[in-house]
């Protein structure tokens, strides 16, 4: 695992469909309890003159590692090794806690209460005279160079965000500059300069000062009219050629006008520069404006209109560079001046990696034909410079990829690096077949292995196995809106019933019906059983707490025990709380033996089942043919089985698999009633646990979510708190909805800040509560599971969300090649893991 991707996965919530794979990089091995020699040296030998090769497979090689146009996790393999942030979230030598470590910079500081006292720069940059954490002084590490000795200063960095930002460019990762954590001030107003872009209409007199002119109106409109065709997100998940019958882009941009023709929307706009009453007018005949965008009275207001199509192709106004802020105040020291808030922890966080290159290299490789000036910067071998541990001395695409010591990094001769970095070479492989893989390992040729769901009946208690977790949590998410399933119902022919899957009680039976121990052990390679929506990778205050995991919190744990309805304390079955949460399991055959029966009564009092009906529930999987998807129908099926044992459902239910072989296929079909149960995770924002109710719950996230019967902005939820400090606790009635924003709002309650013991609070009900709708079943939370090689030692096997295991910073080594070669020789050429 590489250091971006650790951070990638702690700050941004995003949508995950984990692949099996075959493929594996050094999973962030950590430091040998041994403590080698001093291996500080520079070049492709230690101080001995042995060589420590580590040795690394991959299902492919990556295709762009520039840095202003990386795109996937892939291409952070390269830089992971050759490049180094400001700073490092490294494991401490002699610890498993975390540190940041100054790298590319000496020292980073909070220097915006200096800057107030001077009213020109606080005028030119906008500062209110509160301000904040805003500006932060980086002073540069003087030592640091490119591969072939260039030195790297303050017009390095600062000529490179330019690139970065370049509005000719329109660089893939200059977001991460313009917006988010550490946008810069007038970054993305420097990054829309000089071109045409897509603007919200505002008045004319905000367009005349912001300086853009109107390009045209007609042209944006039908550009948005094409994303909603070809975007399924606007639809519910499904695809636009499935919602739509014999007309397509009839049915949803066009209407009948007075005479009966039919008038198609988007292209029968008159040319317009801007939003009229005329336009507005046309679009509200639009289908599709009576149905995404209608309000819950089905009215289709102005402002919903002008949200989404208001809006114009504007050209911005020529931007200087000085009034971006990035400043070099002199040769080893920058300005750092951000568009919002920052706090030190997360602006130090932000800057684990880094945007600089060599701009003469990069300039070269620029091509100027195009309608954007763009760069192969960081796609081959002699196309990129490195400039940390580690540089490249081959890249054949595809099949291999060498590294050596990079003989000018600073840190072989610093004095801060001793005792770190001991591989002196580093080769990746590429190897597609896992069973190619595994066989490689075995022979001594791979360092380390991710392992697959038949490996674990071999290697599940082997010394050299590792567990990774991650944030995911695997969900199963069921349809509930009974006109859902009564069209899946009408659709399969076959007789056998879906609508159940309406009834709440049969939901719950589901759940409870899972041996979520055995799911994870048959029908995964390293998951672990998970009965809440966060696992135990989230905090909920790391800059304050490095030891504040939620899921350790009472209130966390309340929540749980709470849903399973565990009773504790003074003659009850557990003694506290802490005994009845690790008491959970998450099955209880003997209730949801009950809750079918139920359900089963329920069903045919509201017209959803008829006595005898077999019940087929298709599941949505990446691959149904995969040795894990495989296992997981089998497991549902078996404990099924055994839960409806001696009701009136027993033998009649049964689950099958069905493909969607793509990326979020199989989400766009739950998300869209095209199927009645889906295999789906959600993960991320581990720094920041407040935020991931949104997919759930949230403004932007709930029409995405897989709940197709359930409105968070009409649910109510009550929860009896303390919210006004003053020790009485009250009742207070929200909506879901509502609850969530609270918890991103900082003065919901009226005070300046809301105490994280209220937010703990509300987060936890909110998760009670959306579990107990059962709309979906937790089962488990993802997790990796692999073997290392016995050439190389680990400090902690203990898996840190800051630094993995250690990463390539602390991987040590037990035998050096010539040593690693003569025993695997007198093992006989295979090496026993199990």
């Amino acid at each position: 695992m590489k250091k971006r991707q650790i951070l990638a996965l702690a700050l941004g919530g995003t949508l995950v469909v984990p692949l099996i794979s075959g493929c594996n990089s050094n999973p962030g091995i950590a430091s040998s309890s041994q403590a080698a020699s001093d291996y500080s040296t520079s070049g492709s030998t230690d101080v001995e003159g042995k060589t420590y090769t580590l040795r690394e497979y991959d299902s492919s090689t990556p295709t762009n590692w520039c840095p202003v146009s990386w795109e996937m996790s892939n291409d952070t393999y390269i830089p992971g090794y050759c490049e180094m942030g400001f700073v490092d979230l490294a494991k401490k030598a002699d610890s498993t806690d975390y540190e940041f470590v100054y790298e590319m910079a000496s020292d980073i500081k909070d220097v915006t209460a200096d800057y107030l006292k001077d009213t020109t720069f606080t005028t030119k940059w906008g500062l209110a005279s509160d301000a904040t954490e805003q500006v932060y002084e980086i002073d540069l590490n003087k030592a640091a160079k490119f591969q072939d000795g260039t030195a790297i200063n303050a017009d390095t960095y600062v000529a490179c965000m330019k690139e970065m930002l370049d509005p000719k460019m329109k660089n893939y990762r200059a977001t991460t500059y313009y917006t988010g954590d550490v946008a810069i001030k007038g970054g993305y107003s420097y990054y829309l300069s000089d071109s045409n872009n897509y603007h919200a209409l505002g008045t004319a007199d905000d367009l005349v000062k912001a300086g853009s002119t109107r390009v045209d109106q007609k042209t944006y409109l039908n550009w948005m009219s094409s994303v909603m065709m070809t975007d399924s997100d606007w639809f519910g998940g499904t695809s636009f050629a499935d919602i739509t019958t014999g007309g397509g882009y009839a049915s949803y941009f066009s209407y009948k006008n007075a005479s009966g023709e039919t008038v198609n929307v988007p292209s029968e706009f008159p040319d317009a520069t801007e939003m009229t009453d005329e336009i507005r007018a046309e679009l509200k005949k639009m289908k599709i404006c009576t149905s995404y965008l209608a309000e819950d009275d089905g009215s289709v207001l102005d402002a919903t209109i002008d949200t989404y199509f208001g809006s114009a192709l504007l050209h911005d106004p020529a931007l200087s560079w000085d009034t971006v802020g990035l400043l070099k105040k002199d040769d080893s020291t920058l300005l750092y001046i951000t568009a919002n808030a920052v706090t030190p922890f997360y602006f130090k966080t932000n800057m684990t990696s880094n945007w600089i290159f060599d701009t003469t290299l990069f300039d070269s490789l620029k091509d100027t034909t195009g309608t954007l000036v763009t760069t192969s910067y960081g796609t081959s071998y002699d196309s990129y410079k490195a400039y940390g541990p580690y540089k490249l001395t081959s890249f054949e695409k595809d099949k291999q990829i060498k590294f050596e010591r990079n003989s000018n990094w600073y840190g072989w001769t610093d004095g801060k690096h001793a005792g770190q970095y001991q591989a002196t070479n580093i080769v990746m492989d590429v190897i597609p077949s896992h069973e190619t893989a595994l066989l490689a390992f075995q022979k001594g040729e791979l360092d380390s292995i991710t392992l697959e769901q038949a490996d674990l009946s071999k290697y599940g208690y082997s010394d050299y196995i590792l567990h990774t977790p991650e944030t995911y949590t695997k969900r199963l998410v069921f349809d509930s809106n009974v006109d859902d399933l009564t069209k899946l119902e009408t659709a399969a022919g076959d007789g056998n019933n879906k609508k159940i899957l309406a009834e709440k009680d049969f939901r719950k039976a589901l759940s409870l019906s899972i041996d979520r121990k055995k799911f994870c052990s048959e029908a995964t390679s390293g998951h672990e059983p998970a009965f809440g929506l966060l696992n135990s990778l989230y905090y909920y205050d790391v800059e304050n707490d490095p030891a504040s995991i939620y899921r350790n919190t009472d209130e966390a744990k309340k929540a749980i025990v709470d849903l399973y309805g565990l009773e504790y304390g003074a003659g009850k079955t557990y003694a506290d709380l802490n005994a009845a949460y690790k008491a959970v399991t998450g099955l209880d055959v003997s209730a949801a033996k009950a809750l079918f029966t139920s359900a089963y009564n329920a069903a045919i009092a509201d017209g959803n089942y008829t006595a005898g009906q077999s019940i087929k529930l298709n599941l949505g999987l990446y691959d149904k043919t995969l040795a894990p998807s495989i296992a997981e129908i089998k497991v549902l099926n078996e404990n099924v089985a055994a839960a409806t044992d001696g009701t009136p459902l027993e033998g009649k239910i049964t689950f099958e698999g069905k493909s969607y072989n793509g990326d979020t296929t199989r989400y766009d079909a739950i998300n869209g009633g095209a199927i009645e149960i889906s295999d789906c995770a959600w993960g991320g924002a581990a720094f920041w646990p407040f935020s991931g109710f949104d997919v759930y719950t949230g403004a932007n996230g709930y029409k995405y979510n897989e709940v197709r019967s359930w409105d968070p902005k009409k649910a109510p939820l009550t929860l009896n708190f303390d919210f006004n400090g003053d020790g009485t606790a009250e009742d207070m009635t929200k909506t879901y909805y509502d609850w969530e924003a609270s918890l991103t709002d900082a003065k919901t309650f009226g005070s300046a800040t809301t105490p994280m013991a209220t937010r703990l609070f509300i987060l936890s009900r909110l998760e009670n509560g959306l579990l107990d709708q059962y709309n979906f079943a937790v089962v488990s939370s993802y997790g990796s599971a692999s073997l290392f090689s016995k050439k190389i030692n680990y400090g902690t096997t203990t898996y840190n969300v800051m630094y993995a295991y250690g990463g390539i910073r602390w991987t040590s080594f037990n035998y050096d090649d010539a040593g690693w070669t003569a025993y695997v020789k007198a093992q006989g050429g295979t090496i026993d893991y199990a």
